[in-house]
């Protein structure tokens, strides 16, 4: 089934209005769609059939051994939507963190299949990943503050107590 044909048939409410637009462009709405669909950038749009057949192939070694893919296709079925995060692996082995949307695709009441959105999102995680190193480093810098500080003001405390032994015994 073609990704493009999945978004034409289930946006009747859009077609109205930009079919006049896009005929005075030479536009089909389904062409529309496969441009859009292919000008997307760090976006991944899929339309699975509803054997989802090579679904696994985007999940890790752990995510597979709980079944993941299987409990999102289930909880989507049964919501008609589910969105996670994490790590998904691209075709060449490569590894992104990514945000995905499923959500159940129905024709005449009837389920053929789901539409799956991913974005690749391993940039925002790596930035993440460095202000929180930044900040846990920043805890240790004030940690490490706060105890040579402490250690001084007892070492000075106790310099002080022979000297106001002395003091007190003079008066």
């Amino acid at each position: 089934m073609n990704c493009c044909q999945s978004f034409s048939s289930g946006t009747k409410a859009l077609r109205a209005p930009m079919e006049d637009g896009l005929a005075s462009r030479g536009l089909s709405t389904d062409e529309a769609f496969r441009i859009l669909v292919q000008a997307v950038k760090e976006y991944a749009i899929f339309l699975l059939d509803t054997k989802v057949k090579h679904f696994s192939i985007f999940y890790g070694e752990k995510d597979l051994g709980i079944k993941k893919p299987d409990m999102e296709l289930e909880i989507c079925m049964r919501e008609g939507r589910v969105e996670d995060e994490g790590w998904r692996y691209r075709q060449d082995g490569s590894r992104f963190w990514a945000n995905v949307i499923i959500t159940a695709v129905y024709k005449n009441g009837v389920h053929v299949g789901f539409g799956k959105v991913t974005r690749d999102l391993t940039e925002r995680k790596s930035a993440e990943s460095r202000l929180i190193a930044a900040y846990e480093d920043s805890e240790k810098l004030k940690l490490d503050f706060l105890a040579n500080m402490i250690h001084e003001i007892r070492t000075r405390s106790i310099d002080i107590r022979p000297s106001k032994v002395m003091l007190t015994k003079q008066s």
